[in-house]
């Protein structure tokens, strides 16, 4: 699991610069933001397979958008337990310390005359 803790993060690091550049942001804008990640877990699931009396899947959701204010969503997505075989299933959570306010960026709002769809928290 550490090696695989390890190299997801490698990754992350990788698209984290590719999405900074892509919103326009400052450079190294969220590496600096989410600076600990001492609150970072990797989970690893293993999903049974369904049966026929229940659902066969996680719950269809979708990920926080707040730092673009909707610009930028993220696709509606969900986990299917596939019938007749198990699933694995590994998921990293980069959270931010919780001494980080969460709020839209002025560049998603003021600075594109949009309304604050998001309260900061």
């Amino acid at each position: 699991m550490k090696n695989s803790f390890d190299n997801f993060s490698e990754t992350r690091q990788l698209l984290e610069g590719f999405l900074n550049d892509s919103l326009g942001l400052p450079p190294n804008f969220l590496k600096d933001y989410n600076d600990d990640k001492s609150t970072n877990i990797l989970l690893s699931y293993q999903y049974f397979p369904a049966i026929k009396s229940e659902d066969n899947s996680a719950t269809f959701h979708q990920d926080p958008t707040v730092l673009t204010n909707d610009k930028f969503v993220s696709p509606f997505h969900q986990v299917v337990k596939p019938k007749g075989k198990s699933r694995y299933v590994f998921v990293i959570f980069y959270n931010l310390s919780g001494e980080k306010w969460v709020q839209p960026l002025p560049q998603f709002i003021k600075d594109i005359g949009k309304l604050q769809k998001y309260r900061r928290f």
